[in-house]
């Protein structure tokens, strides 16, 4: 019997919580956003679960950065392609 509740401890308190990481971890690889949420862990688990947090703000910030750049080069390709074709209707006429 004490063997049982020391496996379900086990299982519960060190096993579970490293089965949820590999869950997050994998869906931060595919791209989706993870929000850090407090769970009964071990303090090592709860250190680690809070960093792979920052990462996927980093992620997120980083890929919001990037579109906001590509937004600006695309309007900025825009204008100089207008501003081309402005300088060649009025060197022609």
């Amino acid at each position: 019997a004490f063997a049982l509740l020391f496996l379900w401890i086990v299982r519960a308190r060190i096993i579970r919580p490293v089965v949820d990481l590999t869950d997050i971890t994998a869906a931060l690889a595919r791209g989706e956003p993870y929000e850090f949420q407090q769970r009964p862990a071990p303090l090592e688990i709860d250190m680690l679960a809070k960093q792979i947090a920052s990462v996927s703000q980093y992620v997120e910030e980083r890929k919001r950065v990037e579109v906001e750049l590509r937004e600006k080069l695309e309007l900025e390709l825009s204008k100089d392609a207008k501003e081309e074709v402005e300088s060649q209707t009025f060197t022609t006429e």
